[in-house]
C-alpha cells in the first residue's frame, strides 16, 4: 500500500511540475523581456524578448534574431523587472565608514590651538558625540547619493 502511495505521489507531483511551466507560460504578455534557461540550447541563462507560444513550442526574440525552443527543453523562466538603485546600499556603507572615522577623529588629540594662542578644547565625550553623529550623517547621505545612482538588476 504505501508502495503505491509514493508512486501516486510522484506522479501527481510531475504532472503539476509541466503545469506550473504552461503558467508561468501564460502569465507572460508578447515582448515582455525574460530570462530563459534552456541548457541544450544556450550555455548560460539568457535575457530575450517573450514573442508567443503555440502548441508546445517557445517563440523568443533576442538580437533581432528569432528562435524557437520546445517548452520540455525550457529549465527556467523568469520576468525581467529591470534594474534597482542601490541607494540603502550606499547609506549603509556610508553611516559605517562616517563612524568610524568620526569617532577615529575625535580620539585623536592634536594640538587644537592657532597662532594666536588661542585653545579650543572639547572634552572626550562631546568629540565622541560630535564625531558619531556629523560622520554617519555626511558620509551616509554622500553615501545614498552615490548609491542612488549605481544600479543592478533586480
Amino acid at each position: 500500500m504505501k508502495k503505491i502511495t509514493i508512486t501516486i505521489i510522484v506522479l501527481v507531483s510531475l504532472l503539476f511540475t509541466e503545469s506550473i511551466l504552461f503558467a508561468q507560460l501564460d502569465s507572460l504578455s508578447q515582448d515582455d523581456r525574460i530570462r530563459l534557461t534552456a541548457s541544450e540550447y544556450f550555455i548560460q541563462r539568457i535575457d530575450c524578448k517573450f514573442d508567443k507560444i503555440q502548441s508546445d513550442s517557445l517563440f523568443i526574440s533576442m538580437h533581432s534574431e528569432k528562435f524557437i525552443i520546445p517548452v520540455q527543453h525550457v529549465q527556467k523562466i523568469e520576468l525581467w523587472k529591470g534594474k534597482k538603485r542601490n541607494t540603502f546600499t550606499g547609506a549603509l556603507v556610508g553611516v559605517v565608514i562616517g563612524l568610524v572615522l568620526g569617532v577615529t577623529l575625535a580620539l585623536v588629540d592634536p594640538q587644537d590651538s592657532d597662532d594666536n594662542g588661542f585653545q579650543f578644547h572639547l572634552d572626550l565625550k562631546t568629540k565622541l558625540l560630535i564625531g558619531s553623529l556629523a560622520g554617519p550623517l555626511i558620509f551616509g547621505s554622500t553615501g545614498a547619493l552615490i548609491g542612488t545612482f549605481i544600479q543592478s538588476d533586480r
